[in-house]
């Protein structure tokens, strides 16, 4: 499998495996092939007992407007996260495994990797899994922020606990999906629609 990708903060401690290489304590594994549709992000932590990793969270996310299917879920996590063990893997001596040290370049990322925050991959399975009633919140939540004049990304980043960006792809999706409606060429606005205040059990005018 090619085209596999790591990411991890390269401040955080190292395990060793037992062989000689060492792993970050957590990364995320990302399976990202332009030919396909949709693009596996799989959350692994490094047991520090062990030094054996294990997955603990896995995100498919659909490029463009691409619909993720029930087949794409069945996604080769085993796979992806044994042929992201290289890429992620730093050199050492050899010692026993789950043995934890300081990386060699504390604090400095290696080239070969990207520094990021772990809650990162939390904001993709949210993004991702979120079911119609946790949109018709997003939207509840636009639209009260809206008409009060506050932020409204701020807003429902708030009380999703996610990025701005993220909660801008939240409004966007409700927006997609019937719970808001369309604005002329996507400005801000819009109301919660029918299906949306049955998901949130309002009544006509609003109220629950």
């Amino acid at each position: 499998m090619a085209n596999i990708k790591v990411r991890f903060d390269a401040t955080q401690q190292q395990v060793s495996a037992g062989d000689g290489t060492w792993l970050p304590l957590a990364f995320v594994a990302i399976h990202d092939d332009p030919d396909r549709p949709v693009r596996v992000l799989v959350e692994v932590e490094v047991d520090p007992g062990s030094g054996r990793p294990r997955a603990r969270s896995v995100v498919v996310e659909g490029r463009g407007t691409y619909e993720v299917t029930s087949r794409d879920l069945r996604a080769p996590v085993a796979t992806i996260v044994q042929e992201a063990l290289p890429v992620a893997a730093d050199s050492g001596p050899l010692r026993p495994a789950g043995e934890l040290r300081d990386p060699p370049s504390w604090g400095t990322p290696r080239p070969m990797h990207t520094n990021v925050k772990r809650r990162l991959v939390a904001d993709s399975a949210r993004r991702q899994y979120l079911t119609e009633a946790d949109l018709a919140e997003v939207a509840r939540v636009y639209v009260e922020a809206l008409q009060e004049g506050r932020p409204t990304a701020a807003a429902v980043a708030q009380a999703r606990g996610v990025e701005e960006g993220t909660a801008r792809n939240l409004v966007r999706r409700a927006r997609q999906v019937g719970l808001l409606t369309q604005t002329a060429d996507r400005q801000a606005g819009g109301e919660l629609t029918v299906r949306a205040r049955e998901l949130l059990g309002m009544d006509e005018e609003g109220n629950a």
